[in-house]
């Protein structure tokens, strides 16, 4: 099943707090068990700021979708479950030193945490089966 976001939620995006934004990240890709990423053409995209790797990933197609018409035209959404984005995205293929960027919009930049913290935190909630951000 896709899921999409409420348009409350969809409106409200654009002026989350970097904390609000993984807060929601973290909670969608929980409930829905997907991670939303764009792949340029056959693999997940990257791109680089200043020397560093990003890795942009949201929580619904909705937002990916979006991302690929205004910045990233020649990338495509795509998803995987949580499962495999933990064991294989993460822990895989992701480059040394790169960053994931939660949920880019536009000209806003998205919430930045390494790929260990991620895993951590989505491990942690597999683990107790909900979902609570400390500090």
């Amino acid at each position: 099943m896709r899921y999409t976001p409420t348009e409350s939620e969809y409106a409200a995006v654009p002026r989350m707090s970097d904390g609000e934004r993984l807060d929601y990240f973290l909670t969608r890709v929980f409930e829905t068990d997907e991670v939303w990423f764009l792949k340029n053409p056959m693999r997940p995209f990257e791109r680089s700021l200043g020397g560093t790797i990003y890795l942009p990933v949201w929580p619904y197609r909705r937002f990916a979708s979006e991302a690929a018409l205004e910045q990233w035209q020649d990338c495509v959404p795509s998803s995987v479950s949580l499962d495999h984005y933990l064991e294989i995205m993460l822990a895989e293929q992701v480059s040394p030193g790169a960053l994931i960027e939660i949920m880019p919009r536009g000209e806003a930049a998205g919430c930045v945490i390494t790929p260990v913290r991620l895993r951590s935190i989505l491990e942690a909630m597999i683990d107790v089966g909900s979902y609570h951000l400390d500090g």
